[in-house]
């Protein structure tokens, strides 16, 4: 007997005997498996659509963020400068026609200013040449109304009490104040067209006089040098105060 005799069967010639029955069972079990599988992902997949569970899990679109607008710096509107009243002269037609009828000799005089002047168009500082160590000053506002006001707060200013002064300029006797009403060929007799006279500076040796062309909405301050006469002054005034030429407002 040959070494393989006892293991012979049907189909393999020597090899292990086949179990009755073993490949049908395997088959059966698989085929059981996967339709427990498929069971199980069916009931997810609709489990999961329903909830919103991934991979059907609902994300919420958010509106996109406004985009702002550019930030404008705000500038505020610049109030407009006051400007002459209709049919009034210019002030440079007003100066002292010893100025020559020009604001060479002339400045600009810029704020703050010792009192208010509301509506003010314009302030000059002047050397005059017939006025040696002295100074005149101009100012002009934008309306009657403001004329009177700033006439007044001047007046307050320079501590001048046209109610006490006497009527007269130079100011006579121990008043120290004067003044009184004038008019001449350029500028007729109107209210509040006066000259005023007093003494100014901190040791009260300058004389001064100040006068009001109301129609200009102007009036002038002049104060002459130190330690000099009022008489001076007022040679100065009674000659050379008047424009150069009849202020016109065509011409300004």
């Amino acid at each position: 007997m040959g070494p393989w005799q006892g293991w012979g069967g049907p189909g393999v010639p020597g090899g292990p005997p086949t179990p009755p029955g073993g490949g049908k069972r395997r088959n059966r079990a698989i085929i059981a498996a996967a339709a427990a599988v498929a069971c199980v992902l069916v009931v997810y997949v609709i489990t999961a659509g329903a909830t919103h569970t991934f991979p059907f899990a609902h994300t919420a679109m958010k509106p996109p963020a406004p985009t702002p607008s550019p930030t404008r710096p705000h500038t505020p509107t610049p109030s407009p400068s006051p400007t002459l009243a209709a049919g009034v002269a210019d002030l440079k037609q007003l100066l002292p026609g010893d100025l020559g009828g020009t604001a060479t000799q002339c400045q600009s005089i810029k704020p703050p200013y010792s009192w208010k002047m509301p509506g003010l168009v314009q302030a000059l500082g002047c050397s005059d040449p017939d006025l040696p160590g002295g100074i005149v000053i101009a100012y002009q506002v934008d309306s009657s109304a403001d004329f009177l006001t700033s006439w007044q707060n001047f007046d307050k200013w320079w501590n001048f009490d046209p109610s006490s002064a006497g009527n007269t300029c130079p100011p006579s006797g121990s008043n120290g104040e004067g003044t009184y009403g004038f008019y001449n060929s350029y500028f007729p007799s109107t209210d509040n067209q006066v000259v005023q006279c007093q003494w100014v500076g901190p040791k009260g040796d300058k004389p001064a006089y100040a006068w009001a062309y109301p129609t200009e909405d102007a009036f002038f301050l002049a104060v002459g040098a130190e330690g000099s006469a009022f008489p001076a002054l007022d040679n100065w005034w009674t000659n050379h105060s008047l424009p150069a030429a009849s202020p016109s407002p065509s011409a300004s």
